[in-house]
Protein backbone atom coordinates (compact mmCIF):
# COMPACT_ATOMS: atom_id res chain seq x y z
CA UNK A 1 0.00 0.00 0.00
CA UNK A 2 1.57 3.47 -0.89
CA UNK A 3 0.07 6.81 -0.23
CA UNK A 4 1.49 9.51 -1.63
CA UNK A 5 0.98 13.46 -1.18
CA UNK A 6 2.92 15.46 -4.27
CA UNK A 7 2.83 19.06 -4.26
CA UNK A 8 5.81 21.14 -6.17
CA UNK A 9 5.95 23.61 -9.00
CA UNK A 10 4.94 22.18 -12.70
CA UNK A 11 8.14 22.33 -14.02
CA UNK A 12 9.32 19.68 -11.60
CA UNK A 13 6.82 17.47 -11.48
CA UNK A 14 7.26 16.85 -15.26
CA UNK A 15 3.96 16.00 -16.23
CA UNK A 16 2.86 14.14 -12.82
CA UNK A 17 0.12 16.02 -10.97
CA UNK A 18 -0.45 17.67 -7.83
CA UNK A 19 -2.09 15.90 -5.19
CA UNK A 20 -2.61 12.36 -3.22
CA UNK A 21 -1.99 9.61 -4.99
CA UNK A 22 -2.70 5.62 -3.68
CA UNK A 23 -2.06 2.40 -5.01
CA UNK A 24 -2.42 -1.40 -3.38
CA UNK A 25 -1.74 -4.36 -4.89
CA UNK A 26 0.08 -7.24 -3.65
CA UNK A 27 2.55 -10.20 -5.26
CA UNK A 28 3.98 -13.19 -4.71
CA UNK A 29 7.96 -13.88 -6.04
CA UNK A 30 8.01 -17.52 -5.58
CA UNK A 31 5.38 -20.55 -4.04
CA UNK A 32 6.91 -23.78 -2.60
CA UNK A 33 5.00 -27.03 -2.72
CA UNK A 34 6.79 -29.87 -0.68
CA UNK A 35 5.44 -33.32 0.22
CA UNK A 36 6.54 -37.05 1.40
CA UNK A 37 4.50 -39.63 -0.63
CA UNK A 38 4.30 -43.42 1.34
CA UNK A 39 5.31 -45.60 -1.79
CA UNK A 40 5.41 -48.63 0.58
CA UNK A 41 5.41 -49.93 3.92
CA UNK A 42 9.06 -48.29 4.53
CA UNK A 43 10.12 -46.43 1.29
CA UNK A 44 8.93 -42.59 0.71
CA UNK A 45 8.84 -40.52 -2.10
CA UNK A 46 10.37 -36.95 -1.36
CA UNK A 47 9.78 -33.93 -3.65
CA UNK A 48 10.23 -30.18 -3.33
CA UNK A 49 9.28 -27.67 -6.43
CA UNK A 50 9.56 -24.07 -6.42
CA UNK A 51 7.80 -21.60 -9.00
CA UNK A 52 9.76 -18.64 -9.04
CA UNK A 53 9.06 -15.16 -11.16
CA UNK A 54 5.38 -15.74 -10.83
CA UNK A 55 3.36 -13.38 -12.92
CA UNK A 56 0.73 -13.91 -15.72
CA UNK A 57 3.32 -17.11 -16.20
CA UNK A 58 5.78 -18.47 -14.19
CA UNK A 59 9.27 -17.66 -14.97
CA UNK A 60 11.08 -20.39 -13.52
CA UNK A 61 10.02 -23.58 -12.23
CA UNK A 62 13.27 -25.26 -10.10
CA UNK A 63 12.91 -29.05 -8.37
CA UNK A 64 14.58 -28.65 -5.51
CA UNK A 65 15.17 -32.43 -4.84
CA UNK A 66 12.88 -34.86 -5.82
CA UNK A 67 13.92 -38.87 -4.73
CA UNK A 68 13.15 -41.86 -3.20
CA UNK A 69 13.56 -42.80 0.46
CA UNK A 70 13.81 -46.58 1.44
CA UNK A 71 14.93 -48.56 4.25
CA UNK A 72 17.88 -51.46 3.59
CA UNK A 73 17.64 -55.06 4.34
CA UNK A 74 20.08 -54.00 7.24
CA UNK A 75 18.96 -52.79 10.34
CA UNK A 76 19.86 -49.14 10.89
CA UNK A 77 20.04 -48.87 6.89
CA UNK A 78 18.62 -46.61 4.06
CA UNK A 79 19.12 -45.49 0.52
CA UNK A 80 18.14 -42.43 -1.35
CA UNK A 81 18.01 -42.24 -5.55
CA UNK A 82 17.06 -39.33 -7.45
CA UNK A 83 17.96 -35.60 -6.85
CA UNK A 84 18.99 -36.09 -3.60
CA UNK A 85 20.43 -33.28 -0.98
CA UNK A 86 24.04 -33.84 0.09
CA UNK A 87 25.11 -34.75 3.84
CA UNK A 88 27.51 -31.48 3.73
CA UNK A 89 27.52 -29.58 6.85
CA UNK A 90 24.63 -29.58 9.06
CA UNK A 91 22.25 -26.83 7.93
CA UNK A 92 22.21 -28.41 4.41
CA UNK A 93 21.41 -31.71 5.68
CA UNK A 94 18.65 -30.51 7.87
CA UNK A 95 17.67 -27.42 7.40
CA UNK A 96 18.32 -26.07 3.76
CA UNK A 97 14.49 -24.94 3.79
CA UNK A 98 13.54 -21.58 4.81
CA UNK A 99 10.40 -22.54 5.82
CA UNK A 100 11.65 -25.65 8.17
CA UNK A 101 13.34 -23.43 10.54
CA UNK A 102 12.17 -19.77 12.24
CA UNK A 103 14.54 -17.66 9.73
CA UNK A 104 14.00 -16.09 7.06
CA UNK A 105 16.77 -16.79 5.29
CA UNK A 106 19.77 -19.32 5.31
CA UNK A 107 23.54 -17.29 6.15
CA UNK A 108 24.63 -15.56 3.45
CA UNK A 109 27.59 -18.48 2.91
CA UNK A 110 25.68 -21.21 2.48
CA UNK A 111 22.93 -19.10 0.43
CA UNK A 112 24.91 -16.95 -1.29
CA UNK A 113 28.13 -19.02 -2.18
CA UNK A 114 27.12 -22.62 -1.84
CA UNK A 115 23.31 -22.33 -2.29
CA UNK A 116 20.65 -23.96 -0.94
CA UNK A 117 19.70 -26.68 -1.12
CA UNK A 118 23.29 -28.47 -2.88
CA UNK A 119 21.57 -31.44 -4.03
CA UNK A 120 22.32 -33.57 -7.08
CA UNK A 121 20.93 -36.47 -9.23
CA UNK A 122 22.77 -39.74 -7.73
CA UNK A 123 22.57 -41.84 -4.20
CA UNK A 124 23.24 -41.41 -0.57
CA UNK A 125 23.30 -44.52 1.18
CA UNK A 126 23.23 -43.58 5.39
CA UNK A 127 23.56 -46.11 8.35
CA UNK A 128 22.55 -45.07 12.02
CA UNK A 129 23.49 -46.88 15.21
CA UNK A 130 22.89 -46.13 18.86
CA UNK A 131 25.09 -47.38 21.86
CA UNK A 132 24.38 -46.38 25.38
CA UNK A 133 23.15 -42.80 25.06
CA UNK A 134 25.45 -42.15 21.62
CA UNK A 135 24.15 -42.32 17.79
CA UNK A 136 26.40 -42.74 15.11
CA UNK A 137 25.25 -41.51 11.37
CA UNK A 138 27.30 -42.40 8.31
CA UNK A 139 26.46 -41.34 4.95
CA UNK A 140 28.00 -41.87 2.01
CA UNK A 141 26.91 -40.38 -1.55
CA UNK A 142 27.85 -40.62 -5.38
CA UNK A 143 26.62 -37.99 -7.47
CA UNK A 144 26.75 -35.73 -10.73
CA UNK A 145 28.83 -33.33 -8.88
CA UNK A 146 30.09 -30.03 -9.50
CA UNK A 147 31.03 -28.53 -13.81
CA UNK A 148 32.38 -25.70 -15.29
CA UNK A 149 30.35 -22.26 -15.62
CA UNK A 150 27.86 -22.46 -18.34
CA UNK A 151 29.48 -21.84 -22.18
CA UNK A 152 32.80 -22.87 -21.22
CA UNK A 153 35.35 -25.79 -20.07
CA UNK A 154 38.20 -24.26 -18.33
CA UNK A 155 36.52 -22.12 -16.12
CA UNK A 156 34.75 -23.40 -12.46
CA UNK A 157 34.05 -19.62 -11.70
CA UNK A 158 33.96 -16.34 -13.48
CA UNK A 159 36.56 -13.53 -12.29
CA UNK A 160 33.06 -10.70 -12.03
CA UNK A 161 32.94 -9.93 -8.63
CA UNK A 162 30.69 -9.53 -6.24
CA UNK A 163 29.43 -13.07 -6.76
CA UNK A 164 32.58 -14.67 -8.42
CA UNK A 165 32.32 -17.23 -5.79
CA UNK A 166 29.04 -18.72 -6.09
CA UNK A 167 28.64 -22.21 -6.90
CA UNK A 168 25.09 -21.90 -6.60
CA UNK A 169 24.09 -22.72 -10.46
CA UNK A 170 27.54 -25.51 -10.77
CA UNK A 171 25.40 -28.77 -9.96
CA UNK A 172 23.99 -29.35 -13.85
CA UNK A 173 21.06 -31.89 -14.80
CA UNK A 174 23.38 -34.07 -16.34
CA UNK A 175 27.31 -34.97 -15.99
CA UNK A 176 29.48 -33.21 -17.03
CA UNK A 177 32.56 -35.91 -17.33
CA UNK A 178 32.97 -39.75 -16.52
CA UNK A 179 34.41 -38.96 -12.89
CA UNK A 180 31.42 -40.08 -10.57
CA UNK A 181 32.09 -37.28 -7.21
CA UNK A 182 31.88 -38.59 -4.21
CA UNK A 183 31.55 -37.80 -0.45
CA UNK A 184 30.00 -38.57 2.91
CA UNK A 185 29.62 -37.35 6.27
CA UNK A 186 30.20 -38.58 9.40
CA UNK A 187 28.03 -37.54 13.04
CA UNK A 188 28.77 -38.44 16.75
CA UNK A 189 25.54 -37.20 18.74
CA UNK A 190 23.65 -37.45 21.65
CA UNK A 191 19.63 -37.20 21.84
CA UNK A 192 18.54 -33.79 22.17
CA UNK A 193 21.91 -32.49 23.99
CA UNK A 194 24.51 -32.30 20.89
CA UNK A 195 25.81 -33.33 17.54
CA UNK A 196 29.34 -33.36 15.84
CA UNK A 197 30.43 -34.05 12.56
CA UNK A 198 32.49 -34.12 9.39
CA UNK A 199 31.74 -33.73 6.07
CA UNK A 200 33.89 -34.02 2.65
CA UNK A 201 33.34 -33.83 -1.43
CA UNK A 202 35.32 -35.06 -3.74
CA UNK A 203 35.19 -34.97 -7.42
CA UNK A 204 36.31 -33.43 -11.22
CA UNK A 205 34.39 -30.55 -12.49
CA UNK A 206 36.25 -29.98 -15.82
CA UNK A 207 35.15 -31.79 -18.93
CA UNK A 208 38.55 -33.93 -19.04
CA UNK A 209 37.71 -34.99 -15.79
CA UNK A 210 41.47 -33.61 -14.28
CA UNK A 211 40.72 -30.83 -12.42
CA UNK A 212 39.26 -31.34 -8.79
CA UNK A 213 37.12 -29.64 -6.47
CA UNK A 214 37.64 -30.74 -3.12
CA UNK A 215 35.19 -29.82 0.29
CA UNK A 216 35.76 -30.00 3.96
CA UNK A 217 33.48 -29.09 6.86
CA UNK A 218 32.65 -29.97 10.44
CA UNK A 219 30.15 -28.66 12.55
CA UNK A 220 28.65 -28.78 16.04
CA UNK A 221 25.08 -28.66 17.06
CA UNK A 222 24.23 -28.12 21.34
CA UNK A 223 21.05 -27.39 22.52
CA UNK A 224 21.77 -26.07 26.30
CA UNK A 225 18.22 -25.78 28.28
CA UNK A 226 15.93 -24.13 25.21
CA UNK A 227 19.09 -22.79 23.51
CA UNK A 228 19.79 -23.96 20.03
CA UNK A 229 23.22 -23.23 19.44
CA UNK A 230 24.87 -24.27 15.57
CA UNK A 231 28.66 -23.45 14.58
CA UNK A 232 29.74 -24.76 10.91
CA UNK A 233 32.81 -24.15 9.02
CA UNK A 234 33.44 -25.44 5.00
CA UNK A 235 36.65 -25.13 3.29
CA UNK A 236 36.30 -24.73 -0.85
CA UNK A 237 39.64 -25.84 -2.40
CA UNK A 238 39.11 -25.32 -6.58
CA UNK A 239 42.38 -26.98 -8.60
CA UNK A 240 42.91 -25.78 -12.42
CA UNK A 241 40.06 -22.65 -12.67
CA UNK A 242 41.28 -20.35 -15.04
CA UNK A 243 38.33 -18.14 -14.72
CA UNK A 244 39.13 -17.20 -11.58
CA UNK A 245 43.08 -16.50 -12.71
CA UNK A 246 42.36 -12.84 -13.06
CA UNK A 247 40.87 -11.85 -9.81
CA UNK A 248 43.53 -14.12 -7.74
CA UNK A 249 46.63 -14.63 -9.93
CA UNK A 250 46.65 -18.13 -10.03
CA UNK A 251 44.48 -21.27 -10.88
CA UNK A 252 44.29 -22.90 -7.35
CA UNK A 253 42.38 -21.46 -4.91
CA UNK A 254 40.42 -21.95 -2.12
CA UNK A 255 38.32 -19.86 0.50
CA UNK A 256 35.96 -20.87 3.78
CA UNK A 257 33.39 -19.90 5.37
CA UNK A 258 31.98 -20.43 8.78
CA UNK A 259 28.32 -19.28 10.52
CA UNK A 260 27.18 -19.33 14.60
CA UNK A 261 23.81 -19.40 15.09
CA UNK A 262 22.48 -19.03 18.43
CA UNK A 263 18.79 -18.85 19.28
CA UNK A 264 16.03 -19.59 22.33
CA UNK A 265 12.43 -19.11 21.92
CA UNK A 266 11.04 -16.11 24.17
CA UNK A 267 7.57 -16.61 24.19
CA UNK A 268 4.51 -18.65 22.57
Amino acid sequence: DANLRIFAPAASLAGLPEGTHRTRGFSADSVGLFAATPVGESADFLMDVSYRGIAGTVRELRVQYAYLDTALPWEGARLQVGKVTLPIGYYNTRRFYPFHRVELSAPIFQSGILGLPMADTGGVLSYHAEAADLGLDARFFGVNGYGSVPNSTASFRNSTLPGGLAISNNLGSGNNNRDVAVGGQLALSRESAWEYGVSFYRGAWDRSAERMFHMVGTHLHWTPEKFDVLAEVLRLRVAGDEGMERAFGRQNWDTEGGVLSVSRPVGT
